[in-house]
């Protein structure tokens, strides 16, 4: 049993960046998925009462998250660039970080050691 709850948080960790994944995944995955994604990207923000919204955001104040998370995916990708890839950071790096070019996945596709 300890090994499935250690997998469940693995997996919402891991998924939260990952919404195609995390939502239908276990019920505890796919709301910790939702709740991230709420709170990051306003993944179903109108489906919340606005009264509700201002309850939440005034008992947990963003704190300026937008301008602190993009820093510190920046950061990563300059300390890091290798790990930033195949996941969101990529789309920091292009817009944010001078000079980034991360590989995509067509470049590993085409670049595979194989003749076809």
């Amino acid at each position: 049993m300890v090994g499935q709850r250690a997998q469940l948080i693995w997996d919402s960790v891991a998924l939260n960046s990952t919404p195609s994944i995390g939502l239908y995944k276990e019920p505890e995955v796919a709301l910790c998925t939702a709740g991230i994604c709420l709170d990051v990207v306003g993944l179903q923000y109108s489906q919340i009462p606005a009264e509700e919204i201002r309850a939440i955001v005034d008992a947990f104040p963003r704190l300026s998250l937008k301008k602190k998370m993009t820093s510190c995916f920046c950061h990563m990708i300059e300390n890091a660039p290798d790990t930033s890839y195949d996941n969101f950071l990529r789309d920091f790096g292009q817009r944010y970080v001078a000079g980034y070019e991360g590989p995509s996945s067509a470049d590993f596709v085409m670049n595979a050691p194989f003749d076809s």
